[in-house]
């Protein structure tokens, strides 16, 4: 829906594609959804089960705990508002001084969202303004050591903000080790926990090896630039910055497990079919955003197509996150001393790269995403067909989580529905763009995420 005027790509002229399908005696039709195609090609509505109905309030002990949580990650803000403000702002180069502004944006959002009563909305708001903030103070602390001790310095204060952020990881990977599973709630909240390690993982690769690129350069500047030496510096915070700030949220997440105290029998099962599934999907998906946006990329710019794809990986988190997720799948039994934890967090892991590279296509071609030169997404071709989607995956969410809460007696909801929360704020009250793609994944990840909770019960419950 929206692309009845799009470009050829072979000719690269804009063409009305229901006009040339009336050319050839093909019937072209818009539409908004899978639903919509299905009966338009076959003359009959797609069956599918009525949505359960569920409650969505947040009981008033859940909103108490995440009002903590604001609090906590309030004072982070403040910390890092402090390192910013002691900085001479003057001195910020434009990406920084963009990034202070969202930080900002984010936790005035947030401080309306908990007035409001939306408690897990306003806690995914003060986590976005404390990862922006937090590059930021990086950021000022990168230039300071710049001024004063050339690229060495730089470089040295990289490599120590890396280490700092690889054994903070580490630490709370060890905290983590001896988790277990007694429940599907259990299970869906470790699912999350690797939904969130995978991607944090990958993200401090792509932070070493920026760090790296800036050390190399720096030492060729012959060949480089002094911009592109401070670029690379500057990636690397970035990414370790947004490693270290979403592993704190996996650790977060434990605190659903042991809340749900109904009995239930292990099943690898449904475990085992969910990780063939999704890995052959999240494949899939990349393979097209690769065979289409990646390698249009590689055309336009005269690069081989592993070029563009490392350009991908510096670029778009979404694209390095699902690559990530998937080159870290395997590790997850190093983490882990019970095999049946690892599997369930591994799965989680391979869940997040299907959203993370499901949003890549709907990205990059189903709503046409617009981009600003710093990767994000500001604006969309095709909204009509971004509402449509965004309609769709919310009644998804809906219907798994009321098949859930049947199967589990209710147990299981409470982990849903605060994701719901945040899926509907990010998209009703959207600071930038960019939120109406993180409302799409929090739709499409709860839905995962249900789903496997209803299998499990039902697989588990004689």
């Amino acid at each position: 829906m929206g692309q009845r005027k799009d470009a050829n790509l072979c000719t690269e002229e804009v063409e009305d594609i229901v006009e040339l399908g009336r050319t050839l005696g093909v019937e072209v039709a818009e539409v908004g959804d899978i639903r919509e195609a299905y009966a338009f090609l076959t003359g009959v509505d797609l069956p599918s089960p009525p949505i359960d109905p569920v409650t969505l309030d947040i009981s008033e002990d859940l909103r108490g705990e995440f009002r903590d949580l604001y609090q906590d990650w309030e004072e982070r803000f403040e910390a890092a508002q402090r390192r910013v403000r002691s900085a001479n702002r003057a001195d910020f180069p434009p990406e920084l001084q963009e990034f202070w502004r969202f930080a900002e944006a984010f936790k005035k959002s947030g401080d309306r969202e908990l007035r409001s009563g939306h408690e897990p909305a306003a806690f995914n708001r003060i986590w976005m303004a404390v990862l922006h903030a937090e590059f930021v103070a990086r950021g000022t602390d990168l230039l300071q050591a710049l001024r004063t001790g050339g690229f060495p310095g730089m470089n040295r204060y990289v490599d120590q903000e890396i280490d700092a952020v690889v054994d903070h990881v580490g630490a709370g990977l060890q905290r983590l080790r001896d988790l277990k599973i007694h429940s599907v709630t259990d299970a869906g909240a470790v699912a999350i926990i690797g939904s969130i390690i995978g991607p944090a993982l990958a993200y401090i690769e792509e932070a070493a090896w920026q760090a790296q690129q800036s050390q190399r350069r720096s030492e060729d500047l012959s060949r480089y630039s002094p911009e592109d030496v401070v670029l690379r510096a500057f990636e690397a915070i970035g990414f370790i910055s947004l490693a270290g700030t979403l592993f704190d949220m996996a650790e977060i997440n434990r605190g659903w497990i042991g809340r749900d105290t109904t009995p239930w029998q292990r099943a690898a099962g449904p475990i085992n079919a969910a990780r063939d599934l999704y890995r052959s999907a999240a494949h899939s998906n990349l393979n097209y955003v690769d065979s289409v946006h990646t390698q249009e990329f590689a055309d336009n710019n005269g690069v081989d197509l592993d070029s563009a794809k490392a350009w991908m990986m510096r670029k778009d988190p979404n694209y390095l996150a699902a690559v990530g997720a998937l080159e870290q799948e395997g590790r997850f039994f190093d983490f882990f001393d019970d095999d049946y934890v690892a599997a369930v967090a591994q799965l989680g892991a391979l869940t997040g790269s299907l959203a993370n590279a499901s949003l890549l296509v709907a990205k990059h071609y189903s709503i046409g995403a617009k981009t600003d030169e710093l990767g994000r997404v500001v604006d969309f071709h095709y909204k009509t067909a971004l509402d449509r989607m965004m309609a769709l995956a919310e009644r998804e969410a809906e219907r798994a989580i009321g098949e859930a809460e049947a199967a589990t007696a209710g147990a299981s909801t409470p982990m849903l529905v605060v994701s719901m929360d945040a899926a509907r704020r990010n998209r009703d009250e959207s600071i930038s763009a960019q939120d109406k793609l993180t409302a799409l994944t929090l739709f499409w990840t709860t839905t995962l995420n249900a789903r496997l909770i209803t299998r499990l019960a039902r697989a588990g419950s004689g």
